[in-house]
């Protein structure tokens, strides 16, 4: 009995080193968009969708309302890079479709080109920390992490499912943010071992093609409208790519929808999370 709930505790406060871990990156990140915006900006995002990730492994150990509170304000923060980053995304996807001709054909970013100021992203992220401090992060056992982990799984073969049936672009980026949960909850667990390294592999690579498609899908908007013969070239080397990588990641995604991938997925994250 001694060494289960010690073992429980262990859960939840590997949940907390590391969730103290990801606020104090991003407060570094933020720190770094005065020299690297796009990096900085990059790595800040992805810090937000890693922080929302792992708190879902908290499952029900954390009140719904705490839990939508912490949400809404990982979201606002995530979401006040949003549009720049996508212009640089797109700018930069422009560039290898067309190349500087294409560039141009989009016209200049409506953006200030200045480091965006910081103050209330430092306010936002403060708040966080206390908001995240709150939370009864020493409650969380090793079950409660399993448990929140094979629904992620499970969220993520539906959204394939779902995808499979009617590539869209929403059912397509929909699967893309199931994935992403289920990799950053496996870098959570530190993927150990040939079936956990290979679910991350899968969902990895998969996320990654998901994501050009996306960029892709923003790039042909911005195109929408215009006539010109660069800009005809570029949709049709748009739609062809996008088929590619939909192909692609649809076929690797098949493997998260095989039973041997899931089976006993509880049994196994318990077993590893004990061992760390």
């Amino acid at each position: 009995m001694h060494n289960s709930v010690k073992s429980d505790n262990r859960a939840g406060l590997r949940l907390r080193r590391v969730v103290a871990g990801i606020v104090a990156r991003a407060g570094d990140d933020l720190d770094r968009i005065q020299v690297n915006p796009v990096a900085a900006i990059h790595a800040f995002r992805r810090r937000m969708k890693k922080l929302r990730s792992v708190l879902l492994l908290a499952g029900d150990r954390v009140p719904a309302a705490a839990m939508t509170e912490l949400k809404r304000h990982i979201r606002r923060l995530k979401r006040s890079f949003g549009s720049r980053r996508d212009l640089d995304a797109t700018a930069s996807l422009a560039a290898d479709i067309g190349g500087v001709t294409l560039v141009r054909s989009l016209g200049r970013p409506p953006r200030n080109r200045n480091a965006p100021q910081l103050s209330g992203h430092r306010r936002d992220l403060r708040c966080l920390m206390v908001l995240l401090e709150q939370l009864p992060c020493g409650d969380v056992t090793c079950d409660d992490v399993a448990r929140s982990f094979a629904r992620a799984c499970r969220k993520a073969v539906k959204a394939w499912r779902l995808a499979a049936a009617s590539p869209d672009a929403r059912n397509l980026h929909e699967w893309r943010k199931r994935l992403k949960t289920v990799c950053f909850q496996l870098l959570f667990l530190h993927p150990h071992g040939a079936r956990m390294r290979r679910m991350f592999d899968v969902a990895d690579r998969s996320g990654h093609w998901l994501g050009q498609i996306n960029d892709l899908e923003m790039l042909s908007r911005c195109l929408s409208g215009k006539r010109t013969t660069v800009d005809k070239r570029a949709r049709s080397r748009i739609n062809h790519r996008k088929a590619e990588l939909t192909r692609k990641a649809l076929r690797a995604g098949r493997a998260l929808d095989r039973k041997e991938a899931t089976a006993g997925m509880r049994k196994l994250v318990r077993r590893r999370l004990r061992s760390l």
